[in-house]
């Protein structure tokens, strides 16, 4: 989803009153999760932003939808023997890059260590898992199946960050391909939690378009009914004007309306 474009996005606000890095160059991408819900749903309910400033110095912000909670399948049957990954709000800064995500497609892949939250505890509550584990786990940033929009997550993650709709996801890579030739090969991603201080849901701009005015040749009969009303009112009042001068019509225009 395309949001409103801002002179800077709510979601970046949200950083910059957390003291979180920011990134201001043109097309260099500031990448942020934010999860939704302290409880896992198995469904893709949480959001990863992409913002940045492209070549005008003008805000793009996006909106996909996503989850960065591993699926029920793995809280239920963990991979590791210390429990299934969560990964931990905070930044990872440069912990990102274009790689393969298992071997088969690009993605944004891990080659720093991340913090996750590991618990035995098949509690979907992630605040009841305290342990945390630091390192190389491939907590990858993909997506989930390769056409169209995935609901549920299931195996889709066992603690990657993954985003449901197959096109959103390569917009986003398209976004990082564009920051890789200018950059480098390196991204920081963010998570923040829907608690974290300033954030606030930004919703789609639904504000309604102005009116188009048809150009002066177009024929009366093709045109809705509420613009044939306007377009018949102003030939009588440029008639009336023609016919009786000015004064004399804005009288007439005073007294029909106390009528």
């Amino acid at each position: 989803m395309n949001l409103p474009y801002y002179k800077q996005p709510k979601i970046i606000d949200t950083l910059e009153q957390n003291n979180l890095h920011i990134y201001s160059r043109p097309y260099e991408l500031n990448i942020i999760g934010v999860r939704s819900n302290s409880q896992i749903t198995n469904k893709f309910d949480d959001y990863i932003y992409v913002c940045f400033k492209n070549g005008m110095g003008t805000w793009e912000n996006h909106r996909f939808n996503a989850t960065t909670d591993p699926g029920m399948h793995f809280i239920n049957k963990p991979m590791n023997s210390n429990g299934t990954a969560i990964l931990k709000h905070g930044q990872y800064k440069g912990t990102y890059q274009i790689g393969l995500h298992r071997s088969k497609y690009k993605a944004l892949v891990q080659r720093k260590p991340v913090t996750v939250y590991r618990s035995k505890n098949t509690s979907r509550d992630i605040d009841t898992k305290k342990a945390t584990q630091t390192g190389q786990f491939g907590i990858n940033i993909h997506h989930a199946k390769g056409d169209g929009t995935t609901e549920d997550v299931n195996r889709w993650s066992a603690g990657c960050q993954v985003i449901a709709n197959i096109n959103d996801f390569k917009k986003l890579m398209g976004f990082a391909e564009q920051h890789a030739k200018l950059y480098g090969n390196s991204f920081t991603y963010t998570l923040i939690d829907f608690r974290t201080k300033g954030y606030e849901k930004e919703v789609q701009d639904t504000e309604p378009k102005n009116e188009i005015i048809p150009h002066t040749n177009s024929n009366s009969n093709d045109l809705p009914e509420p613009i044939k009303k306007k377009n018949h009112t102003g030939l009588i009042l440029l008639s009336l004007t023609a016919l009786l001068g000015l004064g004399t019509t804005v009288y007439l225009i005073q007294n029909s309306k106390n009528e």
